[in-house]
């Protein structure tokens, strides 16, 4: 008799291609290129059932892979399931754009993680405008480089090291990329899309503060938790409906933010409760959004902050049409202690 399986199989584990002469891009071992077809990425980054990997459209209408090295792993600590986190852009199945975020990554030994942003200044590197702290002052540099077109992402209110590197095809500009008003790209912000960039801007957040460091807590990631998000994506609907553009226009001071979560069915009665907002407006996607978190010393602070343990986060977008559709995406990042009883 046929004896079934006891377990279901693990999947394939990862196995690098010929790049052919391409640039690689390695990410925590995973041998990346522009140029490499649909197929090749998926031998490379294998299909073991221990990972994390989501097919989803960009805004940008790219096809993307979200991969998270572990992420399913019982094994590994909450930590490690999001300390290496690769999202991978196609356009008719060859790849386009590449982002990575890892403790161990270096694009063709052009840049690497913890590179200083003082060398890559040194080597000819341009500051990126889009990103500028909320001091004016570079968080982001970029660099062409054959085909490829460079960000390279710095800690500016910490270390002023990379920690995360971004590159695409140069037949498409940074403003293409970036920017939704400059933009030549056709965007679409869809239900799936909003659902998804929140997702990806949670999982590069965490491999911030997985890789970096920055949280001073036993466990450096934080945790999402639904009732947070439903309340971050009630207020962030609230601004596009609104037609908000400017995120110093909706902020909510502290009463407010509490009384929202408390309608929500959050507990924040006690002594010494926490609980906090960031609200950003105009970035085009998962890595504008968690970048931009990142170069504000607010936004950046209440993330590092070691009395939020859980966060909710909540994406829409406002479109203004006057000829050509120009998008006005939002994020609503909200933070609790926790302690807090859901």
């Amino acid at each position: 008799p046929t004896v079934k399986p006891t377990a279901t199989p693990s999947g394939n584990a990862g196995q690098n291609v010929n790049l052919n002469g391409k640039k690689a891009f390695t990410i925590a071992g995973y041998q990346l290129a522009l140029g490499l077809t649909r197929d090749e990425v998926n031998t490379v980054l294998g299909s073991l059932k221990t990972d994390v990997k989501r097919t989803a459209k960009s805004p940008q209408g790219f096809d993307v892979i979200a991969f998270r090295a572990g992420g399913n792993d019982t094994d590994k600590s909450f930590d490690e399931k999001y300390s290496t986190y690769i999202l991978i852009y196609l356009k008719d199945d060859i790849v386009v754009g590449i982002s990575g975020n890892a403790s161990s990554m270096n694009f063709d030994g052009t840049v690497s993680y913890r590179t200083p942003a003082g060398t890559l200044v040194s080597n000819g590197w341009v500051d990126v405008d889009w990103y500028k702290t909320t001091a004016g002052n570079a968080a982001a540099y970029s660099k062409d480089v054959d085909n490829a077109t460079i960000i390279a992402f710095a800690d500016a209110y910490g270390d002023n090291r990379v920690y995360s590197i971004q590159i695409f095809n140069n037949a498409y500009s940074i403003a293409d990329m970036t920017q939704c008003t400059e933009t030549t790209l056709p965007m679409n912000y869809s239900a799936d899309v909003l659902t998804e960039m929140e997702t990806e801007t949670f999982e590069i957040l965490n491999a911030y503060l997985v890789n970096t460091g920055v949280r001073d807590a036993d466990v450096k990631a934080i945790r999402k938790n639904t009732k947070v998000s439903n309340v971050a994506r009630a207020y962030s609907k609230k601004i596009a409906d609104g037609r908000q553009t400017d995120a110093a226009d909706v902020e909510r001071d502290s009463a407010q933010i509490k009384t929202a979560l408390e309608n929500a069915g959050i507990s924040l009665s006690g002594k010494e409760r926490y609980w906090g907002e960031r609200i950003m407006i105009g970035n085009m996607d998962a890595i504008g959004f968690a970048n931009s978190a990142i170069e504000s010393e607010r936004s950046r602070s209440n993330l590092i902050n070691t009395y939020y343990g859980l966060c909710g986060i909540g994406a829409s977008v406002y479109t203004e049409s006057a000829g050509k559709a120009v998008y006005y995406p939002n994020m609503v990042i909200d933070f609790i202690d926790k302690i807090s009883a859901l």
